[in-house]
């Protein structure tokens, strides 16, 4: 598996780069790929000179990328990638649930998990942000992830009941990849 540290706001681009390059033999920048979906950046990013088209806030809450199944469905269908995913919302299920998918169908970092990153990392601060997170798999109460940063980049154990929390928090959900 060949990580890739994110740029500021691009956790998601990276991981679905991960997961394009490591399913489908597919290495797709993860800039392109926050310019096909869109992005919210603030006035100050450097990213803007590469994605001159992004929607500008002054709103922490707002920056990133905010995805729906039809267009990465449509993201794929552009790339002559044939549709190969589902997406399971976090807040369709209990803590044992989410357990269970993961032990049923995470393999070799082929799931994307988007969550609140303070409600996981740092839970005194109040400041809400999503994140992304790829899963390799379970190991006891743990869960295997890569967290592609940019600031505190690489493989980590995270509790699955923590992750479970953060994601219903933000309404994030696992995206699986087969």
């Amino acid at each position: 598996m060949e990580f890739i540290i994110a740029s500021n706001r691009l956790c998601f681009a990276a991981c679905l780069q991960m997961v394009l390059l490591n399913i489908y033999d597919r290495n797709i920048d993860q800039v392109e790929i926050a310019r096909e979906f869109g992005i919210t950046l603030p006035v100050t990013d450097t990213l803007l000179d590469r994605i001159p088209q992004a929607r500008i806030s002054d709103n922490p809450t707002q920056w990133g990328m905010n995805i729906s199944p039809l267009q990465l469905d449509h993201f794929l269908q552009t790339k002559n990638i044939k549709r190969t995913f589902e997406y399971l919302p976090t807040k369709t299920f209990e803590d044992w649930m989410f357990l269970d998918i993961i032990i049923q169908k995470t393999r070799n970092f082929n799931t994307i998990v988007t969550f609140e990153y303070n409600s996981l990392f740092q839970p005194a601060n109040k400041t809400f942000y999503g994140h992304a997170l790829l899963l390799d798999g379970v190991k006891d109460d743990n869960l295997i992830a890569y967290d592609p940063g940019p600031y505190e980049f690489g493989v980590k154990e995270v509790s699955y009941f923590d992750l479970f929390v953060a994601s219903k928090r933000m309404n994030g959900g696992l995206w699986i990849f087969y």
